[in-house]
């Protein structure tokens, strides 16, 4: 039987089940097509009638030849799938006796199967807090200098920010960077970083003694973390410029983000602070 008739056969069988009852769910399972298809079909059924849907789907396939994978290539992939557990197309890729990309056998498996995304299940970060008191909420980030590394820190309500330069980006150098910050800020309730690695290991270690709560902000998401976002283009702009910096020049940048500082949080105004600056907003502002 050429595949053409194959396929006619497959758009009778579906048409007899579904004018029986059988759902469209059902159906798919049981003559081993894509569920998409079934539903295509039977919607052309119901427009056109099955005799003209039959006679449309023949020309149309004369026209343009046979499409996509074999009926029986299908049904090894999604035995294969069955047999190993619910593998990944990888694997069913060595299985398989024939040459086959991973994209496509995906595609025939996404016919049949419900398939997961490639990134891990969303998992429950909570809210993003926003301070409404000093030391309720801090945002922490890295800005790469080049060869140098600045580890900034911002309270979301007072607006007050704090740098410390390193010249590594490692967890170590973070956890130096998160002492300096509770010995200017003090004990804070909540923390709030992104997933780089220099917030693991030993910067959480200090953390657990500085902050009640940390949340890691999602990937991609740079509105989760708006406030230190834009504290770091300020820092940029208006402090470091958009130049690399080499190991040589740690003391200097150190003591330009040290005025620089001293400028944001005593004479630098606010918007969000009605105009306000951050030491004079709060008296918890600790000047340098």
């Amino acid at each position: 039987m050429c595949h053409c008739e194959y396929r006619i056969m497959k758009i009778w069988s579906c048409y007899n089940m579904w004018k029986q009852g059988v759902s469209r769910e059902k159906i798919y399972v049981q003559l081993e097509i894509g569920r998409k298809t079934v539903y295509r079909w039977t919607n052309q059924i119901q427009i056109k009638g099955i005799r003209k849907m039959v006679r449309d789907y023949r020309s149309s396939l004369h026209r343009r030849g046979r499409k996509g994978p074999p009926a029986e290539t299908k049904r090894k992939i999604w035995s294969l799938r069955e047999q190993y557990r619910h593998c990944c197309g990888e694997k069913i890729q060595c299985l398989l006796d024939e040459k086959r990309s991973v994209s496509n056998i995906y595609a025939i498996l996404r016919e049949k199967f419900r398939l997961r995304g490639k990134n891990k299940r969303p998992q429950s970060r909570g809210h993003v807090r926003r301070g409404t008191r000093p030391r309720e909420a801090v945002q922490v980030d890295t800005v790469d200098l080049g060869e140098l590394y600045a580890f900034t820190a911002i309270d979301t309500y007072t607006r007050e920010a704090h740098v410390s330069i390193h010249t590594e980006a490692s967890s170590k150098a973070g956890a130096q960077a998160l002492q300096e910050l509770g010995n200017q800020f003090g004990y804070m309730e909540h923390i709030q970083r992104d997933g780089g690695t220099e917030f693991q290991g030993e910067w959480e270690k200090v953390a657990q003694t500085l902050c009640g709560n940390i949340r890691t902000s999602a990937r991609g998401q740079k509105n989760e973390q708006a406030f230190i976002e834009r504290f770091n283009r300020s820092l940029r702009e208006e402090c470091l410029g958009k130049l690399d910096y080499c190991t040589k020049d740690l003391q200097e940048v150190q003591e330009k983000v040290q005025d620089y500082l001293r400028y944001y949080n005593s004479s630098r105004p606010h918007f969000a602070l009605n105009f306000a600056t951050p030491s004079s907003f709060s008296p918890m502002c600790h000047l340098f």
